[in-house]
């Protein structure tokens, strides 16, 4: 347009010279001013021709860039959602994605969703994927076209908005897929001109089939079952459900303490910390909000704990019987055990040792038992096992002794495992028991004749048990203890007290210290008798003589 109203005002300047009166045609002024306009017509003409083609092919390319984009973004589409990472392996992708500069227009893209990739996909063969890592060239018009395909994950509220790179319970993850469409132009900045795309692909198994006289339905979820866990034992349950409008979100109540369910994945994780039984309802809610639930129990039991043994003393020939005990942890439970001392047995179903050793062990027998429980939770005692030898008493024979005199016996104990405690029973009257660590003494003065059955035990620290036994006769009389006496001052006494004693018919002489006043005793007969003096406490002491000895008792004689 400007070059037409050039041409219109240079063409009235050409009219307006005036020509000499008669003159016909043009003069040459007029030729040189018309051939100017005309060179400057044609080249104004030859700029907005070449303009307007350059624009015309730049218009072009860009729409076969952008069709190419919608290519690209049509065959993201065909693919079904659990195929759209199939063969872009790892180190592909990273390689891929490691390539977009800060400055590449693919860049804040990428900025807004994680990387995906085939997991299972062997290294390498991303370049020859359905949606490849690699840029595929396309030429149109001798001029090549790279169509890159760029994919990651993105997470959606359940009701629709932006997808961003941010997981938040109850958000849908998606995949998106970026195109971008590179080719070589001056026009563009750096010679560099590029077209960009994306969509978002639902991840789901299995494409929707749609029935327009069918109702929706909700989803159906998979009973797993009653399930069970150990407390503090980490554990893991993958709900599944079928039907249902993805995606799904899942949610759950009743669950054991310490444990959740993963919104997106259906995933319920944790290490329980409490012990009970619990009812559990795990729903999905598809798209449409649409429930379906299933219901069991999920029992958590005590954790495992074995209890330790300590370290364990038997003896050569000493039968034992030990139990390992165990609590908590989920039945049946499967033992086993190290090597034992020789002559004991562990029984693997029970954890019970028995047996008697048969040697005796120059050091301690290091002994480890493992129980696992029937979730595969393993626990272990440690402990020594040492052997000694048999406990043993020295024996005392059979002995006799005159009333009167103070014998002197003892015994011996060895082997086992001190400290020793001694005892003895039958003990005539006047002697005691004493004892140091290894030696039982028996000692004090025979009071009384008689025969008596004396036995002397010694127990070691785990309860092993030895004795001697003997006869033990006392010659001289023997004599019954009348037991403690009370009688009111000024009494006489009647009848009198007779303290009697017998030794084989052998003549036997009284004698008594002590009596209350007042009293007196017959050295014939060994009556006591008379009249009681003043009130008192005596101790009195009554001894009966013959030609084998001495014997006697004391008691006290209370005066009231």
């Amino acid at each position: 347009m400007r070059t037409a109203r050039a041409l219109r005002r240079a063409l009235a300047r050409v009219r307006a010279v005036r020509r000499p009166a008669g003159d016909e045609g043009f003069t040459m002024l007029e030729m040189i001013v018309a051939i100017l306009i005309i060179g400057i017509v044609m080249g104004s003409l030859t700029m907005f021709f070449v303009s307007n083609v350059s624009a015309t092919s730049r218009q072009g390319t860009f729409q076969t860039g952008a069709q190419l984009a919608d290519d690209a973004i049509e065959r993201a589409r065909g693919v079904k959602g659990s195929a759209v990472l199939s063969n872009r392996d790892k180190s592909s992708s990273d390689t891929q994605w490691a390539a977009v500069t800060s400055t590449s227009p693919v860049y804040p893209y990428l900025q807004d969703m994680t990387e995906a990739y085939d997991g299972t996909a062997a290294t390498g063969s991303g370049a020859t994927a359905t949606l490849p890592t690699s840029p595929v060239s396309v030429v149109i018009n001798n001029l090549s076209y790279l169509q890159n395909w760029y994919i990651g994950t993105c997470w959606q509220p359940a009701a629709g908005g932006t997808c961003g790179s941010t997981q938040v319970t109850g958000y849908v993850s998606l995949y998106r897929v970026v195109v971008a469409v590179l080719w070589r132009d001056k026009a563009c900045a750096n010679s560099q001109c590029s077209f960009l795309s994306s969509t978002l692909i639902s991840g789901v198994t299995s494409e929707p089939i749609f029935n327009s006289n069918a109702v929706a339905q909700p989803p159906t979820v998979t009973n797993p079952g009653a399930q069970s866990s150990e407390a503090n034992i980490a554990d893991t349950l993958t709900m599944q459900a079928s039907g249902g409008a993805p995606p799904l979100v899942w949610s759950a109540t009743g669950l054991p303490h310490n444990m959740s369910i993963n919104p997106a994945t259906g995933i319920i994780s944790g290490t329980p910390d409490t012990a009970n039984t619990y009812s559990v309802v795990v729903s999905a809610t598809d798209a449409f909000n649409l429930v379906g639930s299933v219901a069991f129990s999920w029992t958590v039991s005590p954790a495992l704990v074995l209890t330790p043994l300590g370290n364990q003393v038997s003896e050569v020939g000493s039968s034992v019987a030990v139990v390992q005990t165990v609590t908590g942890g989920i039945t049946p439970y499967t033992w086993t055990t190290t090597p034992l001392p020789a002559g004991l047995s562990f029984n693997t179903s029970s954890g019970q040792i028995t047996g008697a050793a048969t040697a005796v062990t120059a050091v301690p027998v290091a002994v480890t038992i493992t129980v696992t429980d029937g979730a595969g939770v393993a626990k272990t005692e440690s402990f020594t096992w040492t052997v000694a030898s048999a406990l043993a008493l020295t024996a005392i024979t059979s002995r006799t002794d005159a009333a009167g005199t103070s014998p002197t016996v003892s015994a011996t104990a060895s082997g086992g495992v001190g400290p020793y405690t001694f005892s003895a029973t039958g003990l005539p009257t006047g002697i005691t028991l004493s004892s140091t660590a290894t030696v039982a003494t028996l000692s004090g003065k025979l009071t009384n004749g008689g025969t008596f059955s004396t036995v002397v035990t010694v127990t070691d620290a785990i309860g092993a048990v030895k004795a001697t036994s003997f006869t033990w006769t006392v010659k001289g009389p023997t004599m019954t203890n009348p037991g403690n006496q009370s009688t009111r001052h000024g009494t006489t006494l009647s009848p009198s007290l007779t303290i009697s004693a017998s030794d084989g018919g052998k003549t036997i002489t009284y004698s008594a210290t002590g009596l209350p006043t007042g009293l007196s005793i017959s050295s014939s007969t060994g009556k006591i008798s008379g009249t009681v003096g003043s009130a008192n406490s005596y101790t009195v002491t009554v001894t009966a003589t013959d030609s084998n000895g001495s014997s006697s008792v004391t008691f006290t004689w209370t005066i009231t």
